[in-house]
């Protein structure tokens, strides 16, 4: 039963005229029982009216029990994503906090770089002005060969009086041998080229040399210079004691070819490769030994006694070493050192210099083994064998 607040409205404003009715009916003592019956009636409309009120009651009250429910439902939904919003929050400060230390690394970078590359631009710039004093220095020393009319100017810009000593200083044995020297000459100034020439003419009396050219790499005489000059296109080794081990063989008229490897390489210095094979003969090695042991030392010193390589570590005839070396610089206490050593000095398995050199049978392998077992080395060893083939080809000119 449908029950409007109108409705309803109306009933209870029947009321008052029904009881008022009953009661009087009551009181005049007719109708009593009539007026009960539609009073009984009223008061089951009004209860079926609660009763729908009840309903609605509870029907409302469901509901607010459900919007309750969803009201707490969507509280917690609520704490959730705040939850999830404060952590998208927080990623999203740690990944900004993040990406500024990146940048501010890249700007460092930045700045490192931009530091790097004015270094690199000052030192283009000062390339630059290395160039131009170069190229400066180039046509000062080209007009200086202009303005020489004798034709004798250095390539080098130095003096005649710097060119003289560095002369001088070459043959004895101050600036090494070889490459060596070559090297150690251009880092004073010098032009090696310019230099050797000088040294040949002096070597050969003051007149150029037809057998030494300038590119050869030469090796000139230490203390001595050799008084044992070709005669004729020849030269040998003189009859003579000169001071040094003695080495006086009947001569056959064919001394060392002054076109030659090893002649070029000791400076024409006959005298000291004589005494050292003089030396070498007294002691009971044979034409092959000799020619590799002396093969190496043209190497090593260019025969020059006091000969230092340019680190200053290595000096003498066979460069020895600071522990290795002898008492003196003479030539007899150089090779007295050198026998002593080719005696003792062993490999790994004990085996001798001497030991090894017994069996050789060609100045090559005399060369490989002397230079193995004795010296240590590894380079030049052609340049070696050539030396040593050109000394024992001399030896062999002997009678």
């Amino acid at each position: 039963m449908a029950i409007t607040y109108n409705s309803q409205e109306a009933k209870l404003e029947k009321k008052p005229t029904v009881f008022q009715n009953f009661m009087y009916d009551t009181e005049s003592g007719g109708g009593c029982i009539s007026k009960f019956g539609e009073a009984n009636t009223l008061i089951l409309d009004v209860s079926n009216d609660i009763e729908a009120l009840c309903e609605k009651y509870n029907v409302l009250q469901n509901r607010y029990v459900k919007f309750t429910g969803f009201n707490d439902q969507m509280n917690s939904n609520k704490t959730s994503l705040r939850s999830s919003v404060d952590g998208i929050k927080k990623a999203f400060e740690e990944i900004t906090k993040n990406l500024n230390n990146q940048v501010g690394a890249l700007q460092k970078n930045d700045a490192a770089l931009i530091t790097d590359l004015e270094a690199i631009n000052k030192l283009i710039s000062s390339g630059k002005d290395q160039d131009k004093a170069i190229a400066d220095s180039r046509s000062k020393t080209d007009a200086h060969s202009k303005s020489n009319s004798d034709g004798s100017t250095s390539t080098s810009g130095k003096s005649d009086e710097d060119i003289s000593k560095a002369v001088d200083d070459v043959i004895k044995g101050k600036y090494g041998t070889g490459d060596e020297r070559k090297e150690a000459l251009k880092k004073a100034g010098f032009d090696p080229d310019e230099v050797q020439k000088k040294v040949n003419e002096k070597l050969n009396g003051g007149g150029s040399s037809s057998s030494a050219t300038p590119s050869e790499s030469t090796s000139p005489q230490s203390d001595t210079t050799s008084s044992n000059k070709p005669v004729d296109g020849q030269n040998g080794p003189k009859p003579s004691d000169n001071g040094e081990a003695g080495f006086a063989p009947s001569y056959s008229g064919v001394g060392l070819d002054p076109n030659s490897g090893v002649y070029k390489k000791i400076g024409g210095n006959t005298e000291r490769l004589d005494a050292m094979i003089g030396y070498l003969k007294n002691k009971g090695l044979n034409n092959v030994q000799i020619a590799g042991v002396i093969g190496n030392s043209a190497t090593e010193s260019a025969l020059q006694l006091e000969a230092l390589s340019p680190s200053g570590a290595y000096k003498g005839l066979f460069q020895w070493e600071q522990a290795r070396r002898p008492s003196n610089w003479d030539l007899n206490s150089q090779m007295d050192k050198m026998w002593e050593e080719y005696q003792t000095r062993s490999d790994r398995h004990g085996t001798t210099v001497a030991e090894h050199m017994a069996g050789v049978t060609t100045p090559e392998e005399a060369t490989d083994m002397f230079r193995v077992y004795f010296e240590g080395g590894e380079g030049g060893q052609q340049e070696r064998r050539d030396y040593a083939v050109d000394v024992y080809n001399y030896l062999n000119n002997y009678n």
